[in-house]
């Protein structure tokens, strides 16, 4: 568990559990924390779960078992359900999830960062969560991922997202805060569509 820095009594609670490693820093962002994670894992195989998420009890297990027979694959993410109020929310066309690839990924995020899977030496070529993005951090490291490695998708719902209007509000603003992350991204990635299509 990375402790980002929280105010609560979490600190207290866990870092005398033996059963856990725990690991607290200064506030430093989602992105450093799902870094700091990464560098100190000992297993393989990554995966995150934010606090506002869970997974079903099998959802290691299915990633584990696609890989074992797929060994030329070293990532994968699971299809998810969105609940509000105890209710699941019917996603939107536009929200299906689908085999994900670079070009049917730029216009839409289509991974949650809690239903990704991945080997270890995918970030260990150089790619991480970039530190200097507020926002979008997540969408950024699936698009530079997908430009060297295919990501499979297990279309089972494995994880669940409480969807709250909070939480909702507060990407929103923490995006319309940062509007230079969301510039700088759709910069970038014009820039190589572009030159992919001159190739």
């Amino acid at each position: 568990i990375v402790d980002d820095g929280s105010t609560d009594n979490t600190r207290e609670i866990l870092e005398h559990n033996s059963s856990i490693k725990y690991i607290y820093q200064e506030n430093s962002g989602v992105s450093s924390a799902r870094n700091k994670g990464v560098l100190e894992a000992k297993n393989k195989w990554i995966s995150f779960l934010d606090s506002d998420d869970t997974w079903n009890k099998n959802k290691i297990e299915k990633h584990i078992h696609f890989h074992q027979n797929n060994k030329d694959v070293f990532a994968s993410y699971s299809n998810e359900k969105w609940i509000r109020n105890g209710k699941t929310i019917k996603l939107k066309k536009y929200q299906q999830k689908e085999e994900p690839h670079f070009i049917n990924s730029l216009e839409l995020c289509k991974i949650g960062s809690s239903s990704f899977f991945a080997h270890k030496k995918i970030f260990e070529d150089n790619l991480y969560f970039d530190e200097n993005l507020h926002a979008c951090e997540d969408y950024d490291l699936w698009l530079r991922i997908l430009l060297k490695y295919k990501i499979h998708l297990i279309n089972e719902e494995q994880r669940r997202l409480r969807a709250l209007k909070m939480q909702i509000r507060g990407y929103v603003e923490l995006a319309n805060s940062n509007p230079g992350d969301t510039v700088k991204l759709a910069e970038n990635y014009s820039n190589l569509v572009h030159k992919l299509g001159s190739s």
